[in-house]
């Protein structure tokens, strides 16, 4: 398995098939490594004339615990890395 290095904020973050959750503090903020959560977003929107506006409840989203959006709604800024392709 092929690792990918990515370099955050001063911090190496290591990321091959396990999961991680590290806690990293730029600029007195912390930020938490961890996976995207893959469970879907509600991407409904209405028409109003020649605009469109998101209809959707992103507060009612649904969480994996440990996963990016979880943290997130506890307060936090995560990072994650993605695979492309």
């Amino acid at each position: 398995m092929v690792s990918a290095v990515r370099r955050v904020a001063g911090a190496c973050l290591i990321a091959g098939g396990a999961v991680f959750a590290l806690v990293l503090t730029v600029n007195g903020q912390s930020k938490i490594a961890c996976d995207p959560d893959n469970e879907p977003l509600d991407v409904r929107f209405r028409r109003e004339g020649d605009c469109f506006h998101y209809a959707g409840s992103y507060r009612e989203r649904l969480r994996t615990p440990g996963r990016d959006v979880e943290h997130c709604f506890d307060g936090s800024i995560t990072v994650s890395c993605l695979r492309l392709g």
